[in-house]
């Protein structure tokens, strides 16, 4: 019985991933410094499930992000940018062809 989809062949993808969101790139780079003090803080005395948890340290982040300067805003655009540029170079596929390039799959067969 033939595909419903004919000869239609899909562009190989990279591995299922996406891109951060700003508030997500915020965390990542200032959790430490930042955020994890107030999380503590706001979290003492009280019995949460971890889903909870990780909603309330969510919930922080975008009110501290949403009250910091443009400068950090901007580190956190740039370093969200480069991040994307680095996932796009890394599964990128040949173009003539659609086909992935070798490289891609050493990553899969030699650990780095």
């Amino acid at each position: 019985m033939p595909s419903i989809y004919g000869n239609y062949r899909p562009k190989p993808k990279g591995k299922g991933t996406w891109n951060l969101q700003e508030v997500e790139q915020y965390q990542r780079l200032h959790y430490v410094s930042k955020i994890k003090p107030h999380v503590t803080e706001a979290l003492k005395g009280r019995k949460l499930t971890p889903g909870e948890r990780l909603q309330e340290a969510r919930k922080i982040s975008r009110d501290l992000y949403s009250h910091e300067s443009a400068e950090v805003k901007n580190e956190v655009k740039a370093a969200r940018q480069a991040a994307i540029e680095r996932k796009r170079e890394r599964d990128q596929v040949d173009d003539q062809s659609g086909e992935r390039k070798p490289e891609h799959y050493q990553r899969y067969v030699i650990p780095q």
